[in-house]
């Protein structure tokens, strides 16, 4: 909870892509509603089925999604600038 909201943490996709017999990419999709101020997250990595699993890289892309309010907003100021100058 940041800022006294409730945040929703929703899983929505795993894939793995496996490279070849020693290397595998792992992706997974998770979502935030509402977009929150930061984020934190932790990684592990252990054993599995007897493997020991490494990681090599990390990626986190954050795509923040306005909320409707501010496309309108966003909107009908593009509209008022668009008559102004016609």
């Amino acid at each position: 909870m940041a800022g006294g909201s409730r945040e929703d943490v929703v899983f929505v996709n795993r894939e793995t892509i496996v490279i070849n017999s020693d290397w595998s990419v792992l992706v997974e999709d998770w979502r935030i509603i509402p977009n929150p101020s930061s984020e934190s997250f932790t990684i592990w990595a252990g054993y599995e089925g007897g493997t020991l699993s490494l990681i090599s890289e990390v990626v986190v892309d954050t795509i923040c999604v306005p909320e409707p309010a501010t496309i309108c907003l966003l909107g009908l100021g593009g509209l008022l600038l668009r008559k102004r100058r016609a």
